[in-house]
């Protein structure tokens, strides 16, 4: 139990440490779709509220249909590990819906 908790502190240390890199990265260019992606992609890991946004904000661009597609699969990828969660199969079904009309 105490090998688990100390591999779930250093995953989520990963994940905050990730997330600081990828906010840099947007802030310095909110135009960069793929950045704002890959941040939306972390913040749904973290639950935090903030990913949606992003996702919407990302999508609502001329973004080129292979990069919606890119997000997809990383999204398939975290619904793999977290089946139930419920704003990554939201967020899923809405960047589809994006590349499939």
């Amino acid at each position: 139990a105490l090998r688990a908790a100390s591999y779930l502190e250093e995953a989520s240390a990963k994940l905050s440490l990730a997330i600081q890199i990828a906010q840099n990265r947007y802030e310095q260019n909110l135009e960069d779709s793929r950045t704002a992606l890959t941040l939306a992609l972390y913040k749904l890991s973290d639950n935090d509220t903030q990913a949606e946004s992003l996702y919407e904000s990302a999508i609502s661009r001329n973004i080129q249909p292979a990069l919606v597609w890119e997000a997809i699969r990383s999204l398939d990828d975290f619904l793999e590990v977290f089946p139930e969660h419920d704003l990554g199969k939201f967020t899923r079904k809405k960047l589809l819906s994006k590349v499939e009309t």
